[in-house]
């Protein structure tokens, strides 16, 4: 018992750095660079610390609308959000690991 109760937290510290880092291509995880040139977004601002399982965030311009692209370690992350942010504002794009929702007008 003790055995799986230490296992599970090396699992999980290794899920939440996982979760923590910027994203990288040597990871796997997409750097939002990556994610916007992918999309075709322009005008990419990274910013953080990324939350709620997205591994890394940056603002862009994307067909002339401003979005937020964020991306993760797992698909699994990526549903997760993309559950919680489709609800307040459209999502814009999904891509492979990364997705962008619509930012609200500035000012809202």
């Amino acid at each position: 018992m003790r055995i799986r109760l230490i296992t599970a937290a090396i699992m999980v510290t290794g899920i939440l750095a996982a979760c923590s880092s910027g994203g990288s291509s040597d990871s796997g995880i997409p750097t939002v660079e990556q994610a916007a040139a992918v999309m075709g977004a322009t005008s990419v601002h990274p910013y953080g610390p990324a939350k709620g399982g997205a591994s890394a965030y940056a603002d862009a311009m994307w067909h002339g609308k401003s979005v937020t692209i964020a991306t993760f370690a797992t698909k699994e992350l990526e549903d997760g959000w993309l559950n919680l942010a489709g609800i307040a504002t459209p999502v814009m794009y999904r891509g492979n690991l990364f997705a962008a929702i619509l930012n609200p007008p500035e000012g809202s």
